[in-house]
């Protein structure tokens, strides 16, 4: 029994909304096998209703992609007799609006009880994604079966609240800033249970190009990276390494970039464009080596250098800012140990190759430029269905 019912109180219900919801009741239900074909004809049904629906929404429209039956079966094909663990609680990270979705889609995939806490300062930003679930919840034959599964919510900054949620966890899954996810991880959970920790993480890219004709496919590719969530996304580049590449192709490049994102129509918040001044004006302080600004217009700004700290990786808010450094092989370059992902443009696929015999370099995954936030289950080196899971009985 649930004793202190003054804190469930505080819990604003975001999904389902105009359906009851009894914590209590929640928690009591039981985890059921994975992949049941039940649970699979309500996400594929799910995925098309925001292929539909969101088509004006390029992220609304990549979780209704991941969401296809074929995409589903093909995970099954791959996690065979097991089981689900019983309770997921998600703690959102605040800058990504959707990305919490893919670690609850798995979640509940894999047959447990799932709540998901966003950020109450921050939930807005998901409101189109919470909208469109509402919706399916209230207008689709198969709505209520995944209301019977997914609860998400928001609170003011709670740890008590907090606390009172993860004794219930089976498995916690922690999105945020490395200090946010600390103070998570300190809060008691059940013997047994398991913590799925995701904090600060900084990616890169590396670019080759040899001439003109290549550009406009490594900037389209480089932008799809960058545009969603305002390239704060962790698998969101914020150093470029070039490899012998001329500057007057980086210009172009740069401008083609710039092109692509001001056409998209993305547009920084009073507080973001502050953050985004700051950071600029701090720079050349929070790194060793000299600095300046290689490239700027209304859109992003390049910052070259001879390399980058952690300090100023630490720093750095996204937002358009481009770290951007020169080299002529593969050598020179220094990762820090929370390096997330390496994106990579060469057409000779030669840089690709040579990073991969790179087995010092501390890195979670290498992908082709333009795919770096496209989500799998096995996440910064977490796979999340097997944490998700027990062998089947």
């Amino acid at each position: 029994m649930i004793h202190n019912l003054n804190l469930v109180n505080n819990l604003q219900l975001l999904f389902p909304i105009n359906h009851e919801f009894e914590l209590e009741q929640f928690v009591q239900q039981k985890p059921i096998n994975a992949f049941s074909d039940e649970v699979l004809d309500v996400l594929s049904e799910l995925g098309a209703f925001l292929r539909e629906h969101g088509r004006e929404l390029p992220n609304i429209i990549a979780v209704g992609f991941w969401l296809r039956k074929q995409h589903l079966l093909m995970l099954k094909s791959q996690y065979r007799s097991l089981h689900g663990r019983g309770i997921s609680l998600h703690f959102a990270p605040g800058n990504v609006d959707t990305l919490f979705f893919y670690s609850a889609i798995i979640s509940v995939v894999t047959g447990n009880l799932t709540m998901v806490r966003v950020s109450h300062q921050n939930h807005q930003a998901a409101a189109p994604l919470l909208a469109m679930l509402n919706e399916f919840v209230n207008c689709h034959p198969l709505g209520k079966k995944l209301a019977e599964r997914l609860v998400i919510f928001t609170y003011e900054k709670s740890s008590e609240i907090s606390a009172l949620l993860s004794k219930f966890a089976d498995v916690r899954v922690i999105w945020g800033g490395n200090e946010a996810v600390t103070a998570i991880q300190k809060l008691p959970i059940k013997n047994g249970a398991i913590d799925c920790s995701f904090p600060d993480r900084y990616s890169i890219s590396i670019l080759t190009l040899s001439d003109v004709s290549e550009i406009n496919a490594a900037a389209t590719a480089f932008a799809a990276d960058v545009k969603p969530f305002f390239q704060q996304a962790c698998a969101s580049p914020k150093v470029v390494y070039w490899v012998n590449t001329a500057q007057e192709l980086q210009k172009v490049f740069w401008q083609q970039v710039s092109a692509l994102i001001t056409k998209a129509k993305l547009t920084l918040s009073a507080g973001d464009s502050l953050r985004r001044y700051l950071f600029l004006q701090q720079a050349s302080l929070l790194t060793d080596n000299n600095c300046a600004i290689g490239f700027n217009d209304n859109t992003l700004t390049v910052i070259e250098g001879d390399d980058f700290n952690g300090e100023l990786l630490t720093a750095h808010p996204g937002l358009f800012i481009f770290l951007s450094h020169n080299v002529l092989s593969l050598e020179p370059i220094n990762l820090l140990s929370h390096c997330q992902t390496i994106g990579v443009f060469d057409l000779s696929c030669n840089v690709q190759n040579e990073i991969e015999k790179q087995t010092k370099w501390p890195h979670r995954q290498i992908v082709k430029l333009g795919r770096a936030l496209e989500f799998t289950p096995v996440w910064d080196g977490i796979d999340l269905i097997k944490q998700h899971c027990t062998e089947q009985v």
